[in-house]
């Protein structure tokens, strides 16, 4: 699958009993539906092992495909204003580097 971002071939990781997709590249996530709330639910301490980079404020501005659907994913304000990109075809959540941190703490 390709990252919505940068399109280079995003790689499964395994996070606890979840499984998600990562850009070597960029480092963005691509959550499957409930991925990413299975994850949080675990807690901060659940989250730890991911790498973080710092956020990269024009690749956040970019409208992405989702790797899933093909359909353009929207954007929309998180927790703490951090705007997420989401599939409204499929749920797909797609997080640019270091807005997982920033979800995680916030």
């Amino acid at each position: 699958m390709k990252c919505p971002k940068c399109e280079k071939e995003m790689k499964p990781k395994n996070y606890g009993d979840v499984e998600v997709d990562k850009c070597p590249e960029c480092s963005g996530f691509f959550f499957d539906q409930g991925e990413l709330e299975t994850l949080m639910a675990g807690g901060a301490d659940g989250v730890k092992e991911i790498e973080y980079t710092e956020l990269s404020n024009k690749q956040d501005m970019m409208i992405g495909s989702c790797p899933r659907c093909g359909v353009d994913m929207e954007p929309y304000l998180g927790p703490g204003n951090l705007r997420i990109d989401r599939c409204t075809k499929c749920s797909g959540v797609f997080l640019d580097q270091g807005e997982f941190e920033e979800l995680v703490s916030s």
